[in-house]
């Protein structure tokens, strides 16, 4: 559009002024050297950086964890590992007939039920009664491996009837039924993969005569009873032995539960 003149003249009478108008245009933005404001940041580093945040996590989760657990792939799992361990073991040793679990559980619970044995039941339990009565209840049970590791006296009455001992093993954790001193069964508590989940079975591994070499660098498994009846002095160097630093009763008793919490 041309404004001439007398266009002016006309309308400044009427305080108008006309420019000529300009076309309108659109400018890119150019960055310098033709770089974008984004050019130093890579997906690829993105996400490198994501996985060493969980890599990092992963490690410190593992670190923080004081137990490290190791599974035996040689081994499958199986219910009532423990006593089906036993029978073989006390069949190739004439202790007896047949290695089936019937003639075990005939002859155990005979043990227990006589009268003959009272006395040593007494010994084991304020009342003996309910000792016998929880005994015939677990040796019927599924799966007998769920209840032996907090049940001592189970244990104990077996070698009270077949006069050895038993050693049991796991992660460089022990516990010892010793009736006399002759002969002791050592068994592994081992780690199996069942399911996607663990669990535990038993695996007998021989006997011997002698087990100072089996427990030398390994610690006694102590329950939280135990710990509480001793004294500070005494916990103190139960702490050295564990590697514990802490000095306060309630900590160590809490530290030491924590290790052996996964026997």
């Amino acid at each position: 559009m041309t404004i001439t003149l007398e266009d002016i003249k006309k309308n400044l009478k009427d305080n108008k002024i006309y420019l000529e108008q300009v076309d309108n245009q659109i400018n890119n933005i150019v960055y310098s050297n033709n770089e974008s404001i984004f050019s130093d940041i890579l997906l690829k580093d993105l996400l490198n950086q994501k996985i060493d945040n969980n890599s990092n996590s992963s490690i410190n989760s593992s670190l923080n964890n004081n137990t490290v657990r190791t599974y035996n792939n040689k081994l499958k799992y199986r219910k009532n590992s423990f006593i089906l361990e036993l029978v073989k073991c006390l069949h190739e040793r004439a202790l007896l007939d047949n290695p089936c679990i019937r003639e075990f559980k005939e002859k155990f619970l005979n043990f227990v039920n006589d009268s003959k044995t009272l006395e040593y039941l007494k010994t084991c339990s304020r009342s003996h009664k309910k000792l016998q009565f929880k005994i015939n209840e677990i040796i019927n049970y599924d799966n007998t491996d769920d209840y032996i590791n907090n049940f001592p006296d189970f244990v104990k009455i077996i070698c009270k009837l077949f006069n050895f001992n038993i050693l049991v093993i796991s992660n460089n954790i022990y516990k010892l039924y010793k009736y006399n001193d002759g002969m002791y069964l050592v068994f592994n508590r081992e780690n199996v993969k069942y399911k996607n989940d663990n669990k535990k079975i038993y695996k007998f591994e021989n006997d011997y005569n002698y087990i100072i070499e089996h427990i030398a660098k390994k610690n006694k498994y102590y329950d939280d009873k135990e710990l509480n009846r001793l004294k500070i002095d005494d916990l103190r160097n139960l702490a050295s032995t564990f590697k514990i630093i802490h000095s306060k009763k309630s900590d160590i008793i809490s530290e030491i539960n924590n290790i052996c919490s996964d026997f």
